[in-house]
């Protein structure tokens, strides 16, 4: 197996991908029409599919990627793709998704992973499965969840690809469970391990097992073992699990108390993008907590948080402006921010607020800034009032399986 990712953090290990790849013209190959569904399994597609392999791997080792040899690669799979040889078809779905050299296009990229599982690519339908399990629909979720258990009832899973699905079904137990009938904690471990001891940096294996493991009775837990596979998740590129490690670090959780360690792993996590852990980090700027005190670095974060929608970061920007700190006070902008943080239910808004009140101008002219700012703010993020949120659902993206050439799974009948 190998594993496409884009993260100089990630393993070697077997094939997941943490950032999505493109589309073809439209869901389909290099002309705009279908590609074949037989699948072309010939040793001359098998070589030319080898060789596109090697040159993608050369490919994503490169800061930046070069546009034409991306453009290259990509004209080469598609060519491969039309054929109808599904691995081909799966490559060409990755890199459709992700938006290598193409703009990004995830609705194009599940046509096409469709496709390739049509010609018989087990690692296709793998694909979609993923894809459904991380949409968050239930009625997906449902369907997704059924493939796993398909493909598992197959016989003759080639490699280490049973050992994969397996941790999957895993991964599905812990963070999409099945409701109607909640799966068998022991069961769930079992698969979390069989998937492990295959893969075992793999990154939502070991965050489903971190978690699985913070679920058992307090008494029998190994909090340094539940550290441990958060620190593995969080170096695979996972944003949750880093700032959880962070915090075990800030807090002395399974570890002695280290602020320069938490501020390493939070980085790692508003490096992942995930609000909680820029937040994070502006507040260890803020405070000098793991690193010297930088409240105009703090309110950087802040504000780029806050640009998403984020109450919590609005709430902080807010009263970083009613203060002046890290930068110009401007106390009518900072009450509008929290205003807007404390209408959208952020708790210490609506506390820090009702502190502030007294001390609030009452004349129109005050509130009339206060209003302006308010509308500014809103206009220049493109936000409205009621869509701030409180928290973010996901940050990662599904994952993607592909076979090493010349193991491609295929369906047995």
């Amino acid at each position: 197996m190998f594993h496409p990712v884009r993260t100089a953090t990630a393993s070697a290990g077997l094939a997941i991908l943490t950032c999505l790849l493109p589309p073809v013209a439209g869901a389909q190959g290099t002309q705009g029409a279908p590609p074949a569904v037989a699948p072309a399994e010939t040793p001359n597609a098998e070589a030319a599919y080898s060789a596109i392999v090697g040159d993608y791997r050369a490919l994503l080792e490169q800061d930046p990627v070069a546009p034409e040899a991306a453009a290259r690669i990509r004209g080469r799979t598609a060519a491969l793709a039309d054929t109808g040889y599904g691995p081909a078809l799966n490559l060409l779905a990755v890199m459709t998704e992700d938006g290598l050299a193409q703009p990004a296009n995830p609705d194009a990229a599940y046509a096409l992973f469709r496709l390739a599982a049509d010609t018989g690519s087990v690692d296709a339908r793998l694909n979609m499965a993923l894809r459904d399990l991380w949409s968050l629909d239930p009625a997906r979720v449902s369907e997704g969840r059924a493939t796993l258990d398909n493909l598992a009832a197959q016989q003759d899973l080639p490699g280490a690809f049973g050992a994969i699905l397996t941790g999957y079904r895993g991964w599905a137990d812990v963070h999409r469970p099945d409701l109607d009938t909640p799966p068998d904690l022991e069961t769930t471990r079992a698969r979390l391990e069989t998937g492990l001891a295959a893969d075992p940096d793999n990154g939502w294996f070991n965050w489903a097992m971190a978690d699985w493991l913070s679920d058992t009775p307090a008494e029998l837990q190994d909090r340094h073992t539940i550290l441990d596979h958060y620190q593995r998740a969080a170096l695979s590129g996972q944003g949750r699990p880093a700032w959880i490690a962070g915090m075990m670090h800030l807090n002395g959780d399974g570890t002695p108390q280290d602020a320069q360690e938490a501020f390493r792993w939070i980085n790692l996590a508003a490096i992942a993008g995930l609000d909680d852990g820029v937040i994070s980090l502006a507040v260890m700027h803020a405070v000098g907590q793991g690193t010297p005190v930088d409240a105009e670095r703090a309110r950087a974060l802040y504000t780029e948080v806050a640009r998403r929608g984020n109450a919590h970061a609005i709430r902080g920007l807010g009263f970083m402006m009613i203060y002046g700190e890290g930068g110009p006070a401007d106390p009518p902008y900072g009450v509008a921010l929290a205003q807007l943080a404390a209408e959208s239910g952020d708790e210490l808004a609506i506390q820090l607020l009702d502190q502030l009140r007294p001390h609030i101008p009452d004349d129109p002219a005050w509130r009339d800034q206060v209003s302006g700012a308010r509308a500014g703010f809103l206009r220049e993020t493109g936000l409205s009032a009621d869509a701030l949120y409180g928290a973010q659902t996901e940050t990662s993206a599904a994952p993607v399986f592909m076979s090493e050439p010349g193991q491609t799974a295929s369906r047995t009948e």
